[in-house]
């Protein structure tokens, strides 16, 4: 019996859509395969933010730096000297006790700013710490949630 020149035809033509589909199964395993050994980055939290509130911490431990703390305490000083100078060339030696009064309270007033600028600082120690609360959650959630072998 011989066989129909359409159904020769037909085979014919089927045959590199076969070898297609061939193809694409080894194609398909061989994806399956290295798709198995693709494992996701690790999420790791940048160094930066751990340098930026270590930083902050260090800052938060002081007020107003010190060379600005010593030079405004040296000017009230020299402004009690200097007033004091003054009341003697008066004569009469004047009102000591305001001047007196006068720089301690200029002296309370650079203790308040060094206080002022210690909480300041330990703000701004604080937002870092919440920078690095908030990544620590990002790595957590990454770790978590996304599997360790991608599909």
């Amino acid at each position: 019996m011989a066989i129909p020149a359409a159904v020769i035809a037909a085979g014919i033509s089927a045959i590199p859509a076969l070898a297609k589909g061939v193809q694409g199964i080894f194609q398909g395993a061989k994806g399956s395969k290295l798709a198995k050994k693709n494992i996701r980055p690790t999420y790791e939290i940048p160094p930066e933010f751990q340098q930026n509130l270590d930083t902050a911490a260090m800052r938060a431990r002081r007020g107003l730096p010190q060379q600005q703390y010593t030079q405004a305490l040296q000017n009230v000083q020299r402004g009690q000297t200097a007033g004091l100078t003054q009341l003697g060339r008066m004569g009469k030696g004047g009102n000591v006790a305001g001047l007196v009064r006068a720089g301690m309270d200029a002296t309370l007033g650079l203790d308040i700013a060094d206080a002022q600028a210690r909480m300041g600082n330990e703000n701004i120690e604080m937002g870092y710490r919440s920078q690095i609360g908030q990544q620590k959650l990002a790595k957590q959630k990454y770790d978590k949630f996304i599997p360790k072998k991608l599909p």
